[in-house]
């Protein structure tokens, strides 16, 4: 069963990812060199933000920013200047995330070594001799 499941789940990536290949190279036949490297340089900073927030533990703010974005466009059809602003605002939260899971590595406490036991070896280490 689970191989089963493995395999349809493999075969499902590949339908979608044969369906994005067409997409795309249909919707790139139609734009010009400038907005595709835009696009890819955006696509790239978008998967590192993704990346950053989700190991440090602030993936909720992607969500956040996914049902802004859902509400906005597709529940109350934002057009025009509008949708520029949503699109800015909801960039600027996720570097705001970004910010502070960056402040958060840099504020956290360094940790001390272990102290030493009586031998002046640290604890769980097994002391070697110098000399042999």
């Amino acid at each position: 069963m689970i191989v089963l499941s493995l395999f349809l789940g493999y075969f499902l990536a590949f339908v979608a990812a044969f369906i994005f290949w067409e997409w795309l190279i249909g919707w790139l036949q139609g734009v010009t060199t400038t907005t595709a490297l835009l696009w890819l340089i955006a696509t790239i900073f978008a998967v590192l933000i993704a990346l950053v927030l989700v190991v440090d533990g602030l993936g909720g703010i992607m969500s956040v920013v996914g049902v802004i974005l859902f509400w906005s466009f597709v529940i109350l059809g934002a057009q025009g200047v509008t949708a520029i602003v949503i699109l800015v605002l909801a960039g600027a939260l996720l570097f705001a995330g970004v910010a502070v899971s960056i402040t958060r590595r840099r504020l956290l406490p360094v940790r001390a070594p272990p102290p030493p036991n009586s031998k002046g070896a640290i604890s769980g280490s097994t002391p070697r001799p110098l000399i042999q």
